[in-house]
């Protein structure tokens, strides 16, 4: 479960979840070519259009004038001017210095600087120097694919030269005296490493300077057109970033380059680009942090009317990008000059169409995108709104045997509409079944056990109240059991109410318990046997919260169960996913550096080894809403709890949870060479995608682009690209499903009714809300290779997580241990791996107290 922020208030509670807000607008910014950078005046007709912010370059030295540093409000230099480094500042020898301009832009303010792409190839592996492609495969070394040759080097003709050797796991001298680095999938290239090495040095001194100023940087490159510039792209941004080690403030501006009339020199169809550049930024998206996207005005189709349109695979690529990241995260950058409304049309065009500067058609069009309805039922529920202060905000799971919840946890929790509704459905079953099976309708007990405020004390009420009395008991009694004493008050005061005003009519006798269900006896029932049990203990991985350890100590060492006593819920299985987000393992790194003096992260283990900083912040699991995250393999699941335990023979096991160790392997395997990794998965929060799966999926092609899906890809198509892209897997994400209750199935039907909530994508329960996944960080990010880089290209990469639960009785406390192993399927060799994390619970614990 996740813990409130400020803005989940006592009047959300009773919101419907379903109910859309008013849309926000995009924040978009304009980038206008001018003689001279003038700041002011580009931001005096920017904003008379609607857009939020604009550009300006940055001066090439100390002497250059410029009348808008005093023009402009230091507000506006802080809020609304973006400043961008030009081309000619790239890197190497012939690049001008960055300390100029950039010491300007921090002076001044300015939030964002745009630089320079970093220096990539599109020419394949070309080294006659060194030894055969053939002679280096035999030797472990695999030389680079051949990459697309549609564009020159951004360097220019004629100065890539020879490139290096990329091999898997060490630097190695080429016989030309080149230098290769480790990508670690072995079929990187790399033009002029010096050229990186001197662009990662001016981003990370750029960047350290501009963090002491709350700056960012920009790095402007190009959507890949291709899947072998795809390829090298991630593999680049990754060896760029590692150079870096990952700073918070540099992320990327991608340059949307594509139109269903211009002529593509890869020849791919509006369907296979849209594959493309999906499964690309899905990956993408866990290496780096997308800031932005920018579209070129001579990149905008003409429709009917003249007006600026954009093809229906961008048009999709925007709005699937919205609906992961949000509207509060993705800007927008639009670069003029117009070419809409110009030259003869413009004597026609009335000046109020082009506006103060001939682009307000083009915000007005992205604008319009953004009100679609499937980007509004993603974006503008009163779900999503609440969930926006959450989103990659790492939060310790709670301790609910050890902490009080407070009275804003409790409320988040009772405004989910969907939990209580299938609680409901459950209980009714339950009752319903109690009187089919015994064919009486005698009376039965309910014990509702971490009651907190009631919710689950009205579901049952109400659940009795709307069965037809013919099918339900006689009369229930209900005990309402809760250890936290200010809860008490609150469910004492609504129990009374509710007695007095909306359950008068109904046979139903309601006492609540101050007490740990744990402790509890059939003398404070009155001598009476609880006949039904209704829980919700469940913690984001499902028993991360200790629902075991409380449910089996109620059944068994407890004498308030009979034999036949009923649970909800029933069972429920833990799922883990492996997910790739730098943004996450940015956030894990903060949390050294966060004072902590919970007794969960800073106690001390049983050895009575104290734990600090890093390796705390490790080996610590978060509840978080992943936003920043592609979950890159389908959940699987590691364990199912159920209650009660029966042994084979019926009766209950008592105990069989109780201090056991379940090590449980989860094997995470994907074809990385046939595109098997989808972004079906999206962040790994909330349901998957059903329009995207249908896009990936050949055969649904032609049926995505119809009319009642205007922003998907419209042609269908027979290629089918390999996307063979390495990615990053810096965690696992746990969550859970939960049968709450498994019916008496009619004599007719095989399958029983059940009764299931889930937050795994795959089933997502839509509309739920209170757990969000238990992030399981590792210490380092790990690269996990496409299958073509290994075993000579017919190998198969598949990650391993294992993960094991540990309860001390002794201790009074639970933990988590968890590893990554990265292996080839095909050969059993072993990748890359981590160590054990959180060994014996040193550093986080759920106390069992």
């Amino acid at each position: 479960m996740f813990k409130p922020s400020s803005a989940a208030t006592p009047s959300s509670a009773g919101d419907d979840s379903s109910k859309l807000e008013e849309p926000r607008e995009l924040t978009i910014g304009l980038s206008l070519p001018q003689e001279e950078p003038d700041a002011f005046a580009s931001y005096d007709v920017c904003v008379n259009d609607g857009y939020k912010y604009c550009t300006t370059e940055l001066p090439k030295d100390v002497y250059q004038n410029r009348s808008d540093v005093t023009a402009l409000h230091s507000h506006y230099w802080n809020t609304s001017v973006v400043g961008v480094l030009p081309e000619r500042h790239y890197c190497g020898k012939s690049g001008e210095d960055w300390n100029v301009p950039l010491e300007w832009a921090w002076h001044v303010g300015l939030p964002v600087v745009i630089v320079p792409s970093f220096p990539t190839t599109t020419k394949p592996f070309q080294n006659n120097n060194t030894r055969t492609q053939q002679q280096e495969q035999g030797n472990g070394v695999a030389a680079s694919p051949a990459a697309s040759n549609d564009q020159d080097s951004i360097m220019g003709e004629g100065e890539g030269g020879d490139y290096p050797v990329i091999s898997n796991n060490k630097i190695m001298k080429t016989s030309h005296g080149g230098v290769s680095v480790p990508f670690g999938d072995g079929t990187a290239s790399v033009s002029e490493l010096p050229l990186l090495w001197d662009y990662a040095r001016k981003v990370g001194h750029a960047a350290m300077h501009a963090k002491r100023v709350q700056g960012h940087l920009w790095i402007l490159a190009t959507l890949p057109g291709s899947v072998a510039e795809a390829q090298l792209f991630l593999q680049h941004w990754k060896l760029l970033n590692q150079l870096l080690n990952h700073p918070e403030n540099v992320g990327l501006l991608l340059d949307v380059k594509y139109s269903l009339n211009s002529s593509s020199s890869t020849s791919m169809s509006s369907v296979a680009w849209g594959k493309l550049q999906v499964v690309f930024l899905h990956h993408l998206m866990g290496m780096a942090a997308l800031r932005g996207l920018r579209f070129s005005c001579g990149d905008f189709l003409t429709n009917k009317g003249g007006f600026p349109t954009l093809s229906r695979g961008v048009q999709f690529l925007i709005g699937w990008l919205l609906q992961r990241l949000g509207d509060q995260t993705l800007r927008l950058l639009v670069q003029g000059p117009p070419t809409h409304f110009t030259s003869s049309a413009a004597a026609t065009a009335p000046s109020n169409i082009r506006g103060a500067t001939e682009c307000l058609p083009y915000i007005q069009y992205l604008q319009h995108i953004r009100k679609r309805p499937d980007i509004r039922s993603v974006l503008d529920t009163h779900q999503a709104r609440m969930e926006e202060d959450h989103c990659d905000r790492l939060q310790q799971p709670l301790q609910p045997l050890r902490d009080h919840l407070d009275n804003a946890t409790y409320e988040v929790f009772e405004a989910d509409p969907i939990k209580y509704r299938e609680y409901q459905r459950a209980i009714s079953m339950a009752l319903t079944d109690f009187v089919i099976n015994a064919n009486n309708m005698a009376p039965k007990v309910v014990l509702v056990v971490g009651a907190g405020r009631g919710p689950l004390v009205s579901c049952v009420v109400q659940a009795y109240d709307d069965l037809p009395p013919d099918r339900r008991p006689q009369s229930i009694s209900v005990y309402a059991v809760e250890k936290n004493p200010s809860a008490i008050i609150y469910l004492q005061s609504l129990v009374l109410r509710k007695e007095q005003k909306e359950w008068t009519h109904l046979p139903v006798k309601i006492q609540v318990l101050h007490s740990d269900l744990r402790r509890l006896s059939a003398a404070v029932l009155h001598n009476q046997q609880a006949d039904l049990i209704v829980s919700e203990l469940l913690g984001s991985f499902g028993d991360n919260e200790l629902s075991p350890e409380c449910l089996d100590a109620l059944f068994t060492q407890t004498n308030v169960c009979h034999a036949n006593t009923v649970s909800i819920p029933t069972r429920y299985t833990a799922y883990l996913a492996p997910v790739s987000s730098i943004k996450l393992y940015q956030k894990v790194r903060e949390q050294a550096l966060y004072p902590n003096d919970s007794e969960s992260s800073n106690g001390t283990s049983g050895e009575g080894n104290g734990v600090l900083g890093m390796q705390v912040a490790t080996e610590t699991p978060y509840v978080v809403r992943p936003r920043a995250a592609s979950q890159m393999g389908p959940a699987l699941p590691c364990w199912t709890f159920a209650h009660p335990n029966k042994a084979p023979g019926g009766e209950t096991n008592a105990g069989a949870n109780m201090g056991n160790e379940l090590n449980q392997s989860v094997f995470l395997e994907f074809g990385c060479g046939n595109g098997s990794i989808s972004p079906q998965w999206g962040c790994g929060y909330g349901p998957m995608d059903e329009k995207l799966v249908a896009m990936l999926d050949d055969s649904h092609a032609s049926s995505v682009g119809s009319s009642s899906t205007p922003t998907a890809p419209l042609e269908s198509t027979d290629e089918t690209p390999n996307f063979n892209f390495p990615w990053l897997l810096t965690g696992f994400l746990g969550t859970f499903t939960a049968d709450l209750y498994v019916g008496t199935p009619p004599s007719s039907v095989s399958n029983p009714p059940t009764v299931t909530i889930s937050i795994v994508p795959e089933t997502y329960s839509k509309g739920m809300y209170s757990w969000f996944p238990l992030y399981f960080p590792l210490e380092k990010p790990v690269l996990v290779p496409p299958s073509s880089s290994v075993a000579g290209g017919k190998g198969s990469v598949s990650v391993c997580a294992h993960m094991s639960r540990h309860s001390s009785p002794e201790d009074n406390r639970v933990w988590y241990e968890w590893s990554a192993v990265v292996q080839d399927k095909s050969t059993g060799a072993i990748l890359d791996s981590t160590a054990i994390h959180n060994a014996r619970g040193r550093s986080s614990f759920v106390s069992s107290l």
